[in-house]
């Protein structure tokens, strides 16, 4: 399973739901039919009737999920899918579920640390790499960011260990 996002509380007397999507664009999450939500004490698919954007937030209909009370039971809950239904990457796209936890070796092959996050910061997301300290590291293919080989587990970068 692939966390997608999270239901931020309800919106609406119509059991709308407010989302955060992780997915980009965050609109991609209507794309799925159907998700799980991971709450506390339950786990339960729910299909996907409506979603839409409205005053720059993501809304998403559920079915039977009728009003405001139904969808306020759904605040917190996580949303996940089946990696299979995730679209495919192309060629030097990555999901990054897939990248955290890949070793990150600099071009003298010591060792950094893992990649224990992601910053989303606009032009370029941030790679977070924890290891004796935190590195926050530009993902920038080719520039900093020199190889991807989630067979081995490791992210070659151009970066030195003082930086």
């Amino acid at each position: 399973m692939v966390e997608l996002g999270a239901c931020l509380g309800p919106h609406g007397v119509r059991g709308g739901t407010r989302v955060e999507s992780y997915s980009r664009p965050p609109k991609e999450i209507f794309s799925h039919k159907r998700l799980l939500l991971d709450l506390p004490n339950r786990q339960q698919w729910y299909l996907i009737k409506e979603g839409k954007i409205v005053a720059g937030k993501l809304i998403i209909f559920f079915d039977n999920v009728e009003n405001r009370t139904e969808a306020e039971s759904l605040r917190g809950a996580k949303i996940l899918v089946e990696r299979g239904s995730l679209r495919p990457t192309g060629n030097q796209q990555y999901y990054w579920t897939d990248l955290i936890g890949l070793s990150v070796l600099n071009t003298e092959k010591r060792l950094l640390g893992y990649v224990s996050g992601f910053i989303e910061t606009g032009d370029h997301d941030v790679m977070q790499v924890s290891g004796e300290r935190e590195r926050l590291i530009p993902f920038v293919l080719d520039v900093y960011v020199l190889d991807v080989d989630t067979d081995t587990g490791e992210i070659m970068i151009d970066w030195h260990l003082d930086d």
